[in-house]
């Protein structure tokens, strides 16, 4: 059977087959696809014949192909997987957080006055804007003059883009009570918008699971007190699964929490948390009791106010290279010493852009954010040419309420990269190529101008 342009629906014949499966498996860990070549195939098939290509090897040329490689790696992604979601999926589960997990968030939390949330996997957000909605018209009282952030990441940028709108069909609220909707979107013709109150603690950012990195303070993934991912790991296989579970353990603080689908769950995968059963959802907690607190910051938020953060007490190992040593303690979300560990660094390379970079994204941790602004400033002036700087500056002036100057800076990201090829490495970048920055900057002017 062939479609308009020729191209056959059994691809799985085709010699190349086996190779773009494989493509695809390392670049997004579905696994599920790994033994179902027909499937596989009839999905493929689809994006083959939207794109024009006439066989596996050129599909698999596009894939690789820079910029538009991404762009049809999303198309595909999207015909992969079931991106479909709604707001307040899972009832039990937000009952779960109203009642017993956030409470003991709030309750640990109050020296420091800040909540981190990780949505990972948010599709086109309706899971982190549901957090949203239940944080600020439940428990808005218990967080008055809090810093709440509540971060989105996919692999779908064309996802992130409509997360970013925050404009939502009917479908998308069949779970909501109208009074929710009434009360937290505005029509939009047949649509509804997320209304500015609740999107303010929202962000949403490209991440992949497989590929990318976590923990990182680089991209700003640590020290949450809760991780949603929800119906993603039905993707993965077993290993994989195990894998990611321990990063999300790193990325925890103490006594964090953890909440996947009802689908995702298999016991032996959570061996160093604590399950718990609350009114039918199933969440899991890991361990620990010891934490200090850092004071809380005198700078509001534009979202729910002043902030902190939580650290633990653990130095680094004495025989790390001192940059290596800062960066793990800040990968763990221990600030305090982080802090401490930056600055004995700035005052033994005072002119190194890179040090202060790294100290300018632990001020912004602990909330001080004229302190971080002027300091990536100062990176900035030390390295013009240093498109991390650049960025984070973006994403502060964002949080800060000023989108001009944020895009300016993802601009500015844009201009330095111009003309590097696609796979050199970023200095100091987490293993990020010049591609994987460019792609970020663009999805972020492009998800900031519609805010």
């Amino acid at each position: 059977m062939t479609g308009s342009t020729g191209v056959s629906s059994d691809l799985a014949s085709d010699p190349l087959f086996p190779a773009l499966k494989d493509y695809l498996i390392d670049h997004t860990g579905l696994s599920y696809y790994a033994d179902k070549n027909a499937e596989l195939a009839d999905r493929i098939d689809r994006r083959l014949e939207v794109a024009g290509a006439g066989d596996c090897t050129s599909y698999l040329r596009l894939l690789k192909d820079g910029r538009a490689g991404e762009t049809e790696l999303d198309a595909l992604v999207e015909e992969l997987t079931i991106g479909e979601t709604y707001f307040f999926r899972q009832p039990e589960l937000f009952d779960a957080l109203r009642d017993v997990v956030f409470p003991e968030i709030i309750e640990k939390n109050r020296a420091t006055r800040r909540i981190r949330i990780w949505s990972a996997g948010c599709a086109t957000g309706p899971e982190a804007y549901s957090i949203a909605i239940l944080l600020k018209r439940d428990l808005g009282a218990a967080l008055a003059g809090w810093d709440v952030d509540i971060l989105g990441t996919d692999i779908n940028r064309r996802f992130l883009q409509r997360a970013a709108a925050g404009v939502y069909d009917e479908w998308a609220f069949r779970a909501t009570p109208d009074s929710v909707r009434t009360a937290c979107f505005r029509p939009q013709g047949a649509h509804h918008a997320i209304a500015p109150d609740y999107r303010r603690a929202v962000s949403f950012q490209y991440h992949n699971l497989v590929k990318h990195p976590f923990p990182s303070i680089l991209h700003d993934l640590q020290a949450f007190d809760l991780i949603l991912c929800r119906n993603v790991m039905i993707y993965f296989n077993r290993d994989l699964c195990r894998k990611i579970i321990s990063q999300f353990e790193g990325c925890l603080v103490e006594r964090g929490w953890l909440a996947l689908g009802p689908s995702d769950l298999s016991i032996d995968l959570f061996q160093h948390f604590s399950m718990r059963n609350i009114g039918g959802a199933i969440v899991h907690q890991k361990p620990g009791d010891v934490t200090i607190h850092m004071p809380p910051s005198p700078q509001p938020s534009p979202a729910y106010g002043g902030g902190g953060g939580i650290v633990d007490v653990m130095p680094p190992a004495p025989d790390v290279e001192p940059r290596a040593g800062a960066q793990s303690l800040a990968d763990r979300g221990d600030w305090d010493a982080a802090l401490r560990a930056y600055e004995r660094l700035i005052d033994a390379e005072p002119l190194n852009a890179s040090v202060h970079f790294y100290y300018a994204l632990v001020l912004r941790q602990v909330a001080n954010y004229d302190a971080s602004e002027k300091t990536l400033r100062h990176a900035i002036y030390l390295d013009r040419r240093n498109a991390l700087a650049h960025h984070h500056l973006g994403l502060l002036l964002h949080k800060r309420g000023d989108a001009k100057g944020a895009i300016r800076s993802f601009q500015n990201v844009l201009s330095v990269l111009a003309g590097l090829p696609d796979d050199t490495p970023i200095e100091n970048g987490d293993g990020m190529t010049v591609s994987d920055l460019r792609g970020v900057a663009r999805l972020n002017m492009e998800t900031r101008a519609v805010l």
